[in-house]
């Protein structure tokens, strides 16, 4: 996940009236709408460089999702095969994953506001026995509406994050979501699922790869903090359908970037 583009877009607001002359209007004239906030626009900025990120090339990838006890005992897991179709041809970005044994495949669309699944799923049902669900695979997130930002937060070992807050569409987990994005390279590092502004499920990424300007998750902890339940979700075998890289670019793409 991401390739680099181009620096944040800022919006400035500006006062066009004297004093005298707004106290007349405002005795002939409703008042006005006041003009977005800079930060909204700064949030939704930095969410668009998140969504530009995705590589624009086919990919295909390998997963498996780890199931964790609470003291960090694997107990099961689930192998499953990815693939990432960008956006083209006026048709949004996709994401197809078949989980094997037994093998069943759904298609996630990623359209504004909330996804959509072929066929139909419920994105807050657990796939089998994980506490990921449909969901947190969408990484829908990135499409959500309203980000705000939240605040700033250096991560350890990291570097600077901005942390946004975003609002969550119906039939998701909890009612919004926090991410925390890498200021330098635009990644996701950090999110939480909010009810009621409470954490109910927390995504903590544990390794990113990379290839040339583009990063991809490459290990991702899901965390229930009522129950101490853990999912572990790790990325291999990244392929890309495209000339543009060598074989040997492609090994590095499964290297740990540096940060």
């Amino acid at each position: 996940m991401p390739r680099m583009r181009s620096p944040f877009r800022r919006f400035f607001l500006t006062i066009a009236s004297a004093l005298a002359l707004a106290a007349v209007a405002a005795a002939a004239e409703p008042a006005p709408v006041p003009e977005a906030d800079t930060a909204d626009a700064d949030a939704a900025a930095i969410l668009a460089r998140v969504r530009s990120s995705i590589p624009e090339v086919p990919l295909s990838m390998s997963a498996r999702v780890t199931n964790l006890d609470p003291y960090g005992k694997p107990i099961g897991r689930i192998d499953a095969r990815g693939e990432l179709f960008p956006a083209a041809k006026g048709e949004p970005t996709t994401l197809r994953y078949t989980l094997l044994s037994p093998e069943e495949t759904v298609s996630v669309r990623l359209l504004p506001g909330a996804p959509e699944a072929i066929p139909p799923v419920d994105w807050r049902a657990r796939i089998r026995d994980s506490i990921a669900t449909w969901g947190d695979l969408s990484f829908s997130f990135f499409h959500w509406k309203n980000p705000r930002i939240a605040g700033h937060e250096t991560l350890p070992g990291r570097g600077p994050c901005t942390i946004l807050s975003l609002d969550a569409p119906a039939g998701f987990e909890g009612d919004g979501a926090r991410l925390w994005v890498h200021d330098g390279y635009g990644a996701v590092l950090r999110g939480e699922i909010l009810l009621a502004g409470r954490p109910v499920k927390r995504y903590e990424v544990l390794s990113v790869r990379k290839l040339r300007q583009i990063y991809m998750i490459g290990e991702m902890e899901i965390l229930s903090p009522a129950t101490k339940e853990r999912s572990r979700l790790k990325i291999s075998d990244l392929d890309f359908a495209s000339p543009e890289y060598t074989e040997e670019e492609k090994a590095l793409f499964n290297a740990p970037a540096a940060w």
